[in-house]
């Protein structure tokens, strides 16, 4: 027997078609925003996306969306829907207890209050409301904001409700973080061409200091502030010393000052190897910051330290005048930067380095080379003084020198100082109590990097001129030593061990070249005195065989028996032995004379000055069984000083008389070469060997030859040179000799 069914009322069918349009129309509502919110970028258009599709869903009075102020951790509003959604809105902070919907934030969880006029916590926005609902929104445990709702009804929310917009809230987070994220991305992306762009700005120069002022600038242009700054580590003064500063010209400060070691929040940087950031420095009480004489206050600070591996460099800090100007996302960038700046300064460093010891060894080699050339010791010093200056990059630079006979150091040579003080200090006594005496004494370099700061200062009698930093070390060879060389800079500086040992070894090499230039004096006097010696020998022998040729010819021409023919013999004897003594005596003076040779140059028929001469060749030579020949192809005229060519033309006729003793031929020819004229004396000798070629025109040179002083042809070849023309010996042995002299035209 069946059941009776039971009746379906109209009312129940109603209500149950009102539940299934309402879910419906909820679920097409949140299809819908789950569409738009994925084309949205803002999230102030997610928020209002996502009010306007509760207002769909929901039958509300009042709404906001509040999203967290990460930087201020702070609750703000960010889209409102309601009767007074133009109101101005109050930030809720984090940490307070005002607020459900902080409440919310804080618990991370939804909380419902059906009469807020008996909860303490609720905060009054312009709506007179009763009921609220505040449900956090929240991905991954991490809230970004919350979802209100508000009520002029007592318990105007149920679960439902409550179920509903936590599927809005949660479609909000999905979208805020993908906004976040696709931001995120952007920024990164945006950043890191910005750091590229930088870094290739911080690498572009190997100098140290372009570099350093190329990071300031790179990191003023990358984060805001009223200061960027680097500072490098001095190991061996273990000191952080200022070295570039970017900023408005009220707040700059010289450079080359250093930090307290471990005051402030460099120090703390420096002692802690880490980065430092002090959101507001008023509420920061543990660190204080330690200023430089000259900087002013600041609220913010940023710094990281420069590491290379464990290793300190030096500190990159920003300062700004606001508080909160510097966030952890500034803090990235900066230690971002200061990762490029780190290896662009160990770049610098290293080119220096390599610079250095370039400038360094070419220093030692110009000086070097300088010391092997028999130069004067003057040039010596200057040049050597030249290159210490601009190696060691000194103000100034000076040699004292050892007055022999005394105990002065007297200044030999100077760069950088006033002749007032040249004047006033040329002289140093080594009893006086100067540096520079106590160096020459000791034998030990003497350093002051800071006169104002070093303790030895007032017991040494220190004159400078506004000079700071000072480098003296002592010339020196073995045990000897002869002076000092010094160097200065007008600001305080520490010279490094390196220079030191570079300073020593130039004054090393100074000193050596001054023994060398003594040495050299030495031997040149003794070449001289031998010279001398030669020459007086020389001259001596040949003086002695034409007096005694023209002694004999006087007292024959005394005898009355003899014929005129051979009186004619005996004067023409006479005088060409007389000639030849004229010769001789001239060659002498002609060789001691430093000075150019006084040239009386006219214009003249070469082939009639040839005739002159070599006639009277030609009785010596035809005495001698030496036949003279000429051929003068060339019949115009030469600007010469015919006194003087004649010399030559007599030097180079002995040389060939002298070469042949059993007679022979002498040519003399004459040809035009394009803008010169060639004189060509040819001998039928032996001629000369190749290898002597060059030597025959040396001083006191007399190949093949037992008479003579060897100046003939070395003052023929001076006289030519001097009318601009060049002679030359062509011909090698046994093959006879000539004799080119060119002459211009």
């Amino acid at each position: 027997m069946k059941k009776p069914c039971k009746p379906v009322r109209l009312y129940d069918i109603m209500i149950k078609k009102e539940v299934h349009s309402r879910v419906e129309a909820r679920l097409t509502a949140l299809y819908d925003l789950g569409q738009k919110l994925v084309l949205l970028r803002e999230p102030q258009d997610i928020a209002e996306a996502v009010l306007d599709i509760a207002g769909q869903v929901l039958d509300l009075q009042d709404s906001d969306i509040l999203l967290v102020d990460e930087g201020r951790q702070e609750l703000y509003v960010a889209a409102r829907r309601g009767l007074f959604q133009d109101a101005v809105h109050p930030r809720l902070p984090l940490d307070g207890d005002q607020g459900i919907t902080v409440a919310a934030a804080r618990s991370g969880r939804p909380v419902y209050v059906p009469d807020v006029r008996q909860d303490p916590r609720y905060v009054g926005a312009g709506f007179p409301a009763v009921s609220e609902l505040a449900v956090p929104v929240q991905i991954e445990g991490r809230v970004l904001g919350v979802l209100n709702v508000e009520s002029t009804e007592t318990d105007a929310f149920g679960p439902a409700d409550q179920e509903l917009l936590c599927l809005l809230a949660n479609q909000a987070a999905l979208a805020l973080e993908n906004v976040r994220l696709h931001a995120e991305e952007r920024r990164q992306a945006g950043e890191m061409q910005v750091l590229n762009e930088l870094a290739r700005r911080i690498n572009a120069s190997l100098d140290l200091q372009v570099t350093l002022d190329a990071i300031v600038a790179a990191a003023a242009e990358l984060i805001p502030c009223a200061l960027a700054e680097v500072s490098l580590w001095d190991e061996q003064a273990q000191l952080l010393i200022l070295h570039a500063l970017q900023c408005d010209p009220d707040r700059a400060y010289p450079l080359g000052r250093s930090y307290p070691p471990g005051e402030g929040y460099t120090g703390w940087m420096v002692g802690h190897r880490r980065p430092l950031l002090v959101a507001d420095v008023d509420a920061r009480q543990d660190i204080q910051p330690h200023l430089l004489p000259g900087e002013l206050p600041f609220q913010a600070y940023a710094g990281v330290p420069l590491l290379a591996g464990e290793q300190l460099v030096g500190t990159l800090v920003l300062v700004a005048d606001e508080t909160g100007a510097f966030d952890a996302g500034d803090m990235r960038l900066l230690q971002a930067l200061a990762h490029h700046a780190t290896t662009a300064i160990g770049n610098a460093r290293l080119y220096e380095r390599i610079a250095r010891s370039h400038r360094e060894l070419s220093a030692l080699y110009a000086v070097s080379e300088a010391i092997n050339q028999p130069l004067p010791l003057q040039e010596i010093m200057d040049h050597a003084l030249d290159k210490v200056i601009e190696v060691m990059e000194a103000d100034m630079g000076v040699i004292r020198l050892l007055s022999e006979g005394t105990d002065e150091l007297v200044i030999a040579s100077h760069q950088g100082l006033s002749a007032e003080y040249v004047q006033r200090e040329r002289a140093i006594r080594l009893a006086d109590r100067d540096p520079v005496g106590w160096v020459a004494q000791s034998g030990e370099p003497l350093v002051i990097s800071d006169l104002a700061q070093d303790p030895r200062v007032p017991a040494l009698a220190i004159t400078t001129e506004e000079f700071q930093g000072f480098a003296i070390v002592p010339l020196r060879v073995q045990e000897n030593i002869s002076g000092t060389l010094g160097v200065a800079n007008r600001l305080p500086r520490d010279f490094t061990p390196e220079e030191i040992d570079l300073l020593m070894s130039i004054g090393h090499q100074v000193a050596v070249a001054m023994d060398n230039a003594r040495l050299r004096q030495e031997v040149l006097m003794s070449e001289r005195l031998a010279a001398v010696g030669r020459v007086a020998a020389s001259v001596a022998h040949d003086l002695r065989s034409p007096l005694g040729g023209i002694l004999r010819s006087a007292e024959f021409l005394a005898r009355p028996e003899l014929s005129p023919d051979m009186r004619q013999k005996l004067s023409q004897a006479v005088i060409s032995l007389s000639r030849r003594l004229i010769n001789t005596t001239q060659q002498v003076l002609d060789y001691v004379r430093k000075e150019k040779l006084p040239l009386k140059r006219t214009p003249c028929s070469l082939t009639g000055f040839l005739d002159e001469v070599l006639s009277v060749l030609d009785v010596d030579c035809c005495d001698r069984g030496i036949e003279v020949v000429r051929r003068c192809h060339y019949q115009g005229e030469v600007v010469m000083d015919t006194d003087r060519m004649a010399q030559v033309v007599y030097n180079i006729a002995a040389n060939a008389r002298d070469a042949m003793p059993c007679g022979g031929t002498f040519t003399v020819e004459t040809r035009q070469d394009g803008e010169s004229v060639q004189l060509r004396f040819s001998d039928t000798g032996p001629g000369v060997p190749e290898p002597l070629q060059s030597r025959i025109f040396e001083p006191f040179f007399t190949y093949g030859k037992r008479e003579g002083a060897g100046l003939g042809l070395s003052i023929a070849r001076r006289i030519v040179e001097e009318h601009e023309g060049a002679l030359w010996v062509e011909g090698g042995e046994a093959q006879g000799a000539t004799f080119v002299v060119s002459l211009p035209l």
